[in-house]
Parts: structure tokens; sequence; C-alpha cells
């Protein structure tokens, strides 16, 4: 689930989840730290990509809710990110409207 949402960022918003840098060792801090920038152009998909990107494996959705998510946004309605175990959220403040982060980690 975690390729597929990296997949879908980078398709989205044109980079990787954790951006563009030649700065080696900072982005690996950040993947290390799951803090990925905030999708910007992502709209109804940002829960879904948030959800997918999210840093423990067990606050991923599974595949079916995955397809689930993904319809309710190709069918024009509003996903819902599933129960997180911790966070099914970005680290990161965003500025997506009907969406709020969690709080940090």
């Amino acid at each position: 689930m975690y390729s597929l949402g990296s997949t879908l960022y980078a398709a989205i918003e044109g980079e990787p989840p954790f951006g563009l840098t030649e700065n080696t060792l900072g982005l690996l801090h950040a993947v290390a730290a799951g803090k990925i920038n905030p999708p910007q152009r992502s709209g109804a998909l940002t829960p879904v990509l948030v959800a997918l990107l999210a840093r423990e494996p067990e606050d991923r959705p599974t595949a079916a809710r995955t397809r689930e998510m993904l319809a309710a946004v190709a069918a024009a309605r509003t996903p819902t990110c599933p129960p997180p175990r911790s966070s099914c959220r970005s680290t990161r403040a965003t500025s997506t409207p009907g969406w709020s982060p969690g709080p940090p980690s």
C-alpha cells in the first residue's frame, strides 16, 4: 500500500512524497521519520495519500479499504480515513480544506 501511495503521490504532485533534494542525509532522515511533504494538488485524494503513506504499516489501509477510498473519490464523495492505531495522518500541517492533520508524533 505504501508503494501505491508513493506512486500516486508522485504522479499527482510531480515529485516524491519526501521531495527532491541533493541532501541525501536530509532525505534519509525525512524518510526514516515518515515526514511526507503535505500534498498540495491532490484535492479529495489527500486523505487517501496520507493514509497510504502512514509511517507505521499497521496504520495503512488494507487493499480492500484502499479500493473503497479510491472508489469514493471517483464517485465525487469524500473518502474517510480508516481508524488509525496510532495516526493515519501526516505529521506536517496541510492547507487542504476539509482535512486536518493529527498531532505531531
